[in-house]
């Protein structure tokens, strides 16, 4: 997992050094039109990535412990809830 973190960082900071290397050859009047290029794909970059996470985080799954009734999985002993069906066919004891 760190390998990616740092392959990742190792990336950006080449592409940024890439990018100014680029920027500075192409004179100032030229820089600061590929620079507004630039800034647009990244703010539609960031929207894309903030509308998916915003509807990731609205949608319940079971990896994230929630279960389709409602409950917990770590409710249940053992660490998984029991089949409705097992639920229903299991005799309940009365307290007498």
């Amino acid at each position: 997992m760190r390998h990616r973190v740092w392959l990742a960082v190792l990336v950006v900071v080449l592409a940024l050094a890439g990018a100014v290397g680029f920027l500075a050859r192409q004179g100032l009047d030229r820089a600061d039109r590929w620079a507004s290029v630039a800034a647009f794909l990244l703010a539609l970059t960031v929207a894309g990535g903030t509308v998916a996470a915003s509807m990731a985080r609205r949608r319940p799954t079971v990896a994230s412990g929630v279960a389709r009734g409602g409950r917990s999985i770590r409710c249940w002993r053992g660490g998984t809830a029991p089949s409705s069906r097992a639920a229903r066919e299991t005799p309940t004891r009365s307290s007498t």
